[in-house]
């Protein structure tokens, strides 16, 4: 699935820096394709920080940084 970085950022821009439940809500909110793209970056993101720290709670999880590039 193809969409430009133009169409992507401002929807990075409404979850980064928010906590993880909250991104995860806003993003399965929004109509956009760019939105299902990020969101579905972000639960892979959360389901690896979850693996790797069996004792992380999925409440403490924060978008600290999201990066979105052409190519």
């Amino acid at each position: 699935m193809s969409v430009s970085p133009s169409k992507v950022r401002p929807v990075a821009d409404l979850v980064r820096k928010k906590p993880y439940n909250e991104a995860v809500a806003i993003l399965e909110a929004m109509p956009q394709k760019g939105a299902r793209l990020i969101l579905k970056v972000l639960q892979s993101a959360g389901a690896n920080a979850m693996n790797v720290k069996r004792d992380l709670d999925e409440d403490k999880l924060v978008v600290s940084e999201l990066q979105v590039s052409d190519g």
